[in-house]
């Protein structure tokens, strides 16, 4: 694995062109003589690529978790499309009470995004507040319309 200094500032094309290419080497018939570089980072793709044991293990084991947790609480994550590996996770364990919080939580295109993950129509959230926001609750989802900073996370934990 390559590491990346100073991430933010990086420039993508210098960074394949001076550590990527350097790094790589397919001259030889004999593929135990070559070089590859695998990335580590994603990209958002509707079917993530398995790079590995690793990625197989750590997905498997955030399914644990969530398998054995009693309450979710998920901050700051859109349920983008392309991240279905984690959007099955939640929809496979339906029963867990899951707090989603997110400045557009409550707003039309946000609740279509979780019709299609938890399968419950925009039309089935009823309005409630958590913690005096507003929210939109179906089932045991609850959608908080705020930033992490505006929220007791520990109180969600915990139920409240």
């Amino acid at each position: 694995m390559l590491p990346i200094e100073n991430i933010l500032d990086c420039d993508p094309a210098t960074f394949i062109r001076d550590v990527v290419m350097p790094n790589v080497d397919v001259s030889h018939q004999d593929l135990l003589q070559q070089k590859h570089v695998i990335p580590a980072l994603v990209p958002p793709l509707r079917l993530k690529p398995i790079l590995s044991h690793r990625y197989i293990d750590l997905w498997s084991q955030a399914s644990d978790w969530v398998k054995e947790a009693q309450r979710i609480v998920v901050v700051g994550y859109s349920f983008n499309n392309a991240d279905e590996h984690f959007n099955d996770i939640l929809r496979v364990h339906s029963d867990r009470h899951v707090d989603i919080v997110s400045p557009g939580a409550t707003n039309p295109a946000f609740l279509q995004r979780m019709e299609k993950v938890f399968g419950t129509a925009a039309s089935q959230y009823n309005k409630v507040t958590v913690q005096g926001l507003d929210c939109r609750q179906a089932k045991k989802i609850r959608l908080i319309a705020a930033r992490a900073d505006e929220v007791d996370l520990e109180k969600l934990f915990s139920g409240a």
